[in-house]
């Protein structure tokens, strides 16, 4: 395809890439400023830029943790590329502990549950914020699962990140 069309930029799967990597900091600076005090945070997983990506710009803390929730079943084979995004951009600077949880694809991508469906409902009628099942609700059902095996502390600052995809849930479009 790149000889077909030259002057082309071909995205990778998914679009991550180190440029895409790179283009994190901006939203991580974001959050910073408005929760400077988070301990978690957590972000669903499809091809691993995002979670580099934050990992990678998020200010050094001993006490926090980047937990990413992959959407893909058997997703961890996007480690060693997480890594190396990471390495590429902070080469020499401490990063925070993170982490990428597997056994949360309810069956792999775009994959659903009746469990799964019923707490993006549960969810969106708490909070009024929406979801779909494919990324976001996969992580608020792992964010769920760690509260209720008590993995967060009590007094813990969490920060779930909704990354959109809405397109996902045409109910809600």
């Amino acid at each position: 395809m790149q000889s077909e069309f030259p002057q082309a930029y071909i995205l990778p799967e998914g679009g991550s890439n180190i440029l895409a990597v790179q283009g994190f900091e901006s939203l991580m600076t974001d959050i910073e400023m408005q929760c400077p005090d988070w301990t978690h945070l957590y972000t669903s997983v499809g091809t691993g830029g995002t979670l580099a990506g934050l990992v990678s710009f998020a200010k050094f803390n001993s006490n926090r943790t980047l937990i990413g929730v992959g959407v893909l079943k058997n997703a961890d084979y996007l480690t060693p590329f997480i890594e190396q995004w990471i390495l590429q951009v902070t080469p020499h600077n401490p990063v925070n502990q993170w982490q990428l949880l597997t056994q949360y694809h309810m069956g792999g991508y775009a994959k659903k549950t009746a469990e799964l469906l019923q707490q993006m409902s549960d969810f969106e009628m708490q909070f009024m914020i929406d979801l779909e099942p494919i990324y976001t609700a996969k992580m608020i059902m792992a964010f769920y699962d760690q509260l209720q095996n008590n993995l967060i502390k009590p007094g813990s600052k969490v920060v779930l990140l909704h990354t959109g995809g809405l397109q996902g849930n045409p109910e809600k479009l």
